[in-house]
Order: C-alpha cells, then sequence, then structure tokens
C-alpha cells in the first residue's frame, strides 16, 4: 500500500490558491478588462470621424433617339460611378467628451476597488472557516481526552462491578455517559468535515491538506472607538465604492446639462464621380467643406427630467453613505465592548480550569483509594470538561472578535504570524 501525506499550507499559502482559483475573481478582472476597453473608446471621441461612400450603377437598356442623317442620341451613360467621403471633427462641445472619459476612468477605479472589496470579502470568509476549523479540532481533542479517561474510569467500575461491590446499573451509567461522549464525538466530527469541504471550495481544490496554526495581528485592540472610526472612514472599501458611485452620477449630471448646449463642428466632403450624360464620361472631382452648428432645441423635457433622475440618485447615495457610516460606528461600540467582556470571561475561564482541573485529579485519588465514588469523579470529569469548553469558546470568541474588529475597520486582515 501507499501512504499519502496530506500537503500543509499556511494561511497565506491557501489565500493565494483563492486568488488563482476563485471564479469570482477572474470575472472581476474582465470586468476590468471591459473598463479599459470603454476608456479607449471614449477617448476616440476626441479623433475625427471618417465614413467612405462609393457606388457604381449600370443600366442595360438606354433610351435614344434617332434622328435621320445624325447618330443616335442617348440621354444617359449606361455607366455610372460615384465615391465620396466625409472628414467630420467636433471642435467644441463645451467638454462633453472630457466628461465621459472621466466616468470611464472612474468606472475602471471601481471595478478595481471592487476586486479589492471581493478579496477583501474571500479573505474574511477563509479566516473565519479555518478558524472554524481549529475551533472544532480543539474540541475533538478535548473530547477524546475525557472519552480515554471515561474508559479508564469504566475499567475500574467494571472491576468493581465483577467484584460484587457495586450494582450493574452504576457500571450502566458509565457506560451511557461514554456513548452520549461517542455521540458528540461523531457530530463535532462530521462539522469538521464539512467546514474542511467548505475551505476547499472557497480555494478551489480537491485535494486534502493541511492548515498551519495562525495568531492574528491583535494592535487594533489598542484603539478606542473613535480612532477606530476615523480609521474606518478611510479604509472601508465599502465607503469608496459608494463615493465612487456618487462620483460618476455627478459626472453624468454635468454631461445631461452640456447636452442642451449647442455643438460645433467641422466637415469635408470630397467627391469623386462622372456625369450622367453620355457626352461627360471622365471622373470629376467635387470638394465641400462646412462649419455644423448643432442645438437641440426641443427634447419634450426628456433632459430636464433625466436630471432631476439623476439628483434623486445622488440623494440615495449620500442616504446610503450616512447609513454605512452609522452602522459602522454602532458595530465598532458593539465588537468593542463584546472584546472587554469576553476577556474578563476568558480571564475567568483559565481560573476555573486550573480549579476543576485540580479538583478532577484529586478526585480520582480519592476514587483509587475507595475514599470516593464513581459519581463523584463523573461530576468532576463533567465540570472539566464544561469549563474547558467554555474556556477554548471564550479564547476563540476573542479571536473572532479580533477579526471582526479589523474587518469593520477596514485593516488587513492577513496581518499573521504563524504558530511554530
Amino acid at each position: 500500500f501507499q501512504i499519502v501525506f496530506a500537503k500543509e499550507y499556511g494561511i497565506n499559502e491557501l489565500y493565494d490558491l483563492v486568488l488563482k482559483n476563485n471564479f469570482d475573481i477572474k470575472k472581476s478582472l474582465n470586468l476590468i478588462n471591459i473598463a479599459n476597453e470603454k476608456l479607449y473608446s471614449a477617448k476616440s471621441g476626441y479623433l475625427p470621424s471618417l465614413t467612405l461612400n462609393s457606388r457604381f450603377t449600370r443600366i442595360g437598356v438606354i433610351p435614344e433617339i434617332n434622328i435621320p442623317g445624325m447618330e443616335g442620341i442617348k440621354f444617359m451613360t449606361p455607366n455610372s460611378f460615384s465615391s465620396s467621403f466625409n472628414l467630420n471633427y467636433t471642435l467644441w462641445d463645451w467638454g462633453l467628451r472630457h466628461e465621459r472619459i472621466d466616468i470611464e476612468k472612474i468606472g475602471i477605479k471601481s471595478e478595481k476597488i471592487n476586486l479589492e472589496l471581493l478579496k477583501k470579502n474571500l479573505k474574511f470568509k477563509l479566516l473565519q472557516s479555518v478558524m472554524n476549523l481549529f475551533l472544532l479540532e480543539d474540541t475533538i481533542d478535548i473530547f477524546n481526552e475525557n472519552l480515554k479517561i471515561m474508559k479508564s474510569i469504566e475499567s475500574i467500575v467494571k472491576k468493581q462491578y465483577e467484584r460484587g461491590y457495586i450494582p450493574e446499573h452504576q457500571l450502566l451509567q458509565i457506560q451511557l455517559r461514554i456513548k452520549d461522549l461517542e455521540s458528540n464525538l461523531i457530530d463535532f466530527i462530521k462539522k469538521k468535515k464539512e467546514h474542511y469541504n467548505n475551505i476547499k471550495k472557497i480555494i478551489g481544490i480537491k485535494e486534502d491538506f493541511k492548515v498551519k496554526r495562525f495568531v492574528i495581528n491583535k494592535d487594533i485592540l489598542s484603539l478606542n472607538p473613535a480612532d477606530a472610526m476615523k480609521i474606518a472612514k478611510q479604509n472601508r472599501i465599502e465607503l469608496k465604492v459608494l463615493f465612487l458611485q456618487k462620483e460618476i452620477l455627478s459626472k453624468t449630471k454635468k454631461i445631461l446639462k452640456k447636452s442642451r448646449y449647442p455643438t460645433l463642428s467641422a466637415s469635408i466632403i470630397g467627391e469623386l464621380k462622372n456625369g450622367i450624360m453620355p457626352d461627360v464620361e471622365a471622373l470629376k472631382t467635387n470638394w465641400n467643406v462646412s462649419l455644423n452648428l448643432f442645438y437641440n432645441i426641443f427634447d419634450g423635457g426628456k433632459t430636464k427630467h433625466d436630471i432631476k433622475t439623476v439628483k434623486y440618485q445622488i440623494n440615495l447615495l449620500d442616504n446610503s453613505i450616512d447609513k454605512m457610516i452609522f452602522e459602522i460606528k454602532l458595530n465598532l461600540l458593539k465588537l468593542f465592548q463584546q472584546y472587554k467582556l469576553v476577556s474578563k470571561e476568558y480571564v475567568l475561564s483559565k481560573k476555573k480550569i486550573e480549579i476543576s482541573d485540580k479538583a478532577l485529579r484529586l478526585t480520582r485519588q480519592s476514587f483509587n483509594k475507595l475514599l470516593a465514588n464513581y459519581l463523584d469523579v463523573l461530576n468532576a470529569q463533567n465540570n472539566f470538561l464544561l469549563t474547558k469548553s467554555s474556556y477554548l469558546n471564550m479564547k476563540y470568541g476573542l479571536e473572532f472578535l479580533n477579526l471582526n474588529l479589523r474587518y469593520e475597520i477596514g485593516k488587513n486582515l492577513m496581518e499573521i504570524s504563524e504558530e511554530k
């Protein structure tokens, strides 16, 4: 048989796989390419337009008049040819072309920021899933340790039962507790597999792997909520997206206003053709140079209502920006308060573990000396399991709160150090 070892990845290596394999990132990169092409298209407005038109006509039957003593007279030539070109250039449009180019530049910036937002959300999702995986692994270790202790207690109780020291129902109670632990273990293992498969889906690989343990930077915990809010206003990508959308609408409003102004263009028309009469077979040229003033006098009020529509859309964005800032502020206050409370509970849970561990050891020693019964051991073991599980939840609760704070503030989620 062949032993296959799962490859071990650091969290940054997993994130590199996300960037490489994620379909949404590939889609976002294509949207950036589309935005770039739209910019090139908008810039082409500064170039003159050139159109070419050519036509050839042949008439099979030509009417003619025959006069005695003279050659027949035809009213047109059987072959007619004409070709023309029109070179047109906009001389003045009140900056409309420039505004359109600015909109496309903002569009590119917006798509790039959307890509950064996607990356941020994928980082957050990846870190959450991996941390949940670590929590389940540690929980499984606790239950395995507890199961091992319970089985050792079972072997002692079983000997006491065989010797007739205790009734059978006491042995059965121990065995039932063991079955409960095994059932809980199965549930935790099932959840671990679900998180494991979810991580595979996020990073886009099929083979098994392991993840190196890591610690997230806790530098933001020294901040107060007011300073954190200032940083969030500068860093939150979602706010940047909204501000860019507002900028695009403001440019659109300017374009709509300027579209009511007259535009001036110059055109050169060149034509090459032969005459339609039979005595004008030679090709001749004709040139026409003109200045064109275009002014849409009446459009039924369409532009006016379009401008109002954009104005209301800007108001909606302003409301969305204010709402997001308000929600970020509330979330930061809530998260900082939760972190303080959970930190106190974490310190208490560490002390409780020391006490429950010592109580369990002493109870087991008393049990071995026949100074305590199996119920005392079960209670001590149950208290230790609950205390250690609570400690584990507090420990990871702090890590999740730190991660959420970094997300709300807009700090780099991948500022981490890997455990040795």
